[in-house]
């Protein structure tokens, strides 16, 4: 494993998917099937400066907000498998009571 960042310029980065939701910004960087995560995200942190990132355990990845810089070169980690943009669950408001509750 590379202990220094990937250039950003590399031939086939992972995709990138959904869009930029104010609400939660931020990334979830997912890893390809048979990555240690937590080893691997600790690795990432410690090469890239991430001073603050979520693992997470239900699938092989961590959140985190990012530069662009940094997301671009995490595209391109042989580790990596897709990035997304973090989203927020849910309604936009929040639902109404019926009346009569």
């Amino acid at each position: 494993m590379s202990t220094s960042p990937v250039e950003a310029s590399c031939a086939h980065p992972v995709p990138l998917s959904g869009t930029l939701d104010a609400r939660a910004p931020g990334y979830i960087v997912v890893f390809r099937a048979g990555v240690k995560t937590s080893a691997e995200a600790a690795r990432i942190a410690s090469v890239y400066g991430i001073t603050s990132m979520d693992v997470l355990t239900l699938i092989p990845a961590f959140s985190a907000t990012l530069d662009d810089d940094t997301r671009d070169r995490l595209r391109c980690e042989p580790s990596v498998s897709y990035v997304e943009y973090n989203s927020v669950a849910g309604p936009s408001t929040p639902p109404t009571t019926p009346s009569g509750w």
